[in-house]
């Protein structure tokens, strides 16, 4: 099975929803999914400071991948904006024989490879990084 997952923070991004689908769908096309190996997890209006397991879509998601799945999102930060929410879910896959695969950094699993791990442990501390600048920009331009 493969497990499409998109997310957008706000109601106006909602549009890239449909474009990240879009991305997910080819790429389980490209691994020759029918419609009945291919489900999709949307949260939309969800902020990625929010752990996977307590969005409504990310919640689901987890309860319902099993062993020899393949979850797919297009960014490290459409799943995870904590570095340790993304490690811990991360290894969990890992233990239990489940893809992740990041289609920004290409069509490898990241519980697989040593090098994919590797870079996956960077991009979601800078997706962490990320999130705090954010909230700095947002703080300051509300007492401003």
């Amino acid at each position: 099975m493969i497990l499409l997952y998109t997310r957008c923070s706000t109601d106006e991004q909602a549009k890239s929803l449909k474009a990240q689908e879009h991305k997910l769908r080819a790429f389980a096309q490209m691994q020759n999914a029918n419609t009945f190996d291919v489900c999709l997890y949307e949260d939309e209006g969800v902020s990625g400071a929010t752990p996977l397991s307590q969005r409504p879509s990310g919640a689901r998601l987890l309860a319902e991948v099993r062993a020899g799945d393949t979850v797919v999102a297009v960014k490290v930060d459409r799943l995870f904006r904590s570095a340790s929410d993304a490690l811990v879910t991360a290894e969990a896959f890992a233990k239990q024989k489940i893809n992740l695969i990041l289609l920004d950094m290409g069509l490898e699993s990241v519980t697989q490879s040593g090098i994919s791990k590797m870079f996956f442990t960077m991009l979601s501390a800078f997706a962490e990084f990320e999130r705090g600048r954010i909230a700095e920009r947002m703080r300051d331009g509300r007492q401003a």
